[in-house]
């Protein structure tokens, strides 16, 4: 008998170990990982990043409206902003939990920096397709707004804002090389 090595971390493969995964009119093989918990499981029993993103955000858009807009996950407290989005090409309505700043009694912004990844975040894509949407606020409910992205120094200065507001920022900007949107949500009579 041979004793079959044994991987250390979450995520790893074991040698040789594959599964078998049907894609469309093809087979594809699959290596199989080890869970957290120490068991081997195939990639479709393990969620997707995005499926993570998407548990995470509904949790924090869960507890917003709970609390009126208190979030205490992650010390966010009265921070955030949940902005609605209807995806640029499925039509579907979303809702992604955002800091927001309030710049004035009409206008919130919010930056794309989907923690520094190479990518803008599909929201901001979104509101370019469709810029009239709404935001549910900590202060003021549900606001009809119209999203518009900044541009040179208008933007320079909301991006201040945001590292000024949280060093996190900085960091997102330091992991990508992409200049990190920021947009104004302004309100709009509805």
């Amino acid at each position: 008998m041979v004793a079959e090595p044994t991987p250390t971390r979450p995520g790893a493969c074991l040698p040789g170990a594959v599964g078998i995964r049907r894609t469309g009119l093809r087979l594809a093989l699959r290596p199989h990982r080890l869970s957290s918990a120490g068991s081997w499981r195939t990639p479709e029993q393990d969620p997707t990043p995005e499926d993570t993103v998407s548990d995470w955000n509904q949790q924090i858009v869960d507890e917003f409206r709970a609390n009126d807009g208190t979030v205490t996950t992650m010390g966010f407290g009265r921070l955030l902003v949940l902005v609605h989005h209807t995806g640029a090409r499925t039509g579907e309505v979303r809702v992604a939990p955002l800091r927001g700043i309030r710049l004035d009694a009409d206008t919130w912004l919010v930056a794309a920096s989907a923690d520094g990844a190479p990518r803008n975040p599909a929201w901001f894509h979104n509101l370019q397709a469709h810029p009239d949407t709404v935001v549910e606020t900590p202060d003021d409910g549900t606001v009809p707004v119209r999203a518009r992205v900044l541009a040179g120094e208008e933007r320079n200065a909301a991006w201040a804002r945001f590292t000024a507001a949280s060093r996190g920022f900085a960091d997102y900007e330091a992991r990508t090389t992409r200049v990190i949107p920021v947009v104004a949500l302004h309100r709009r009579e509805g």
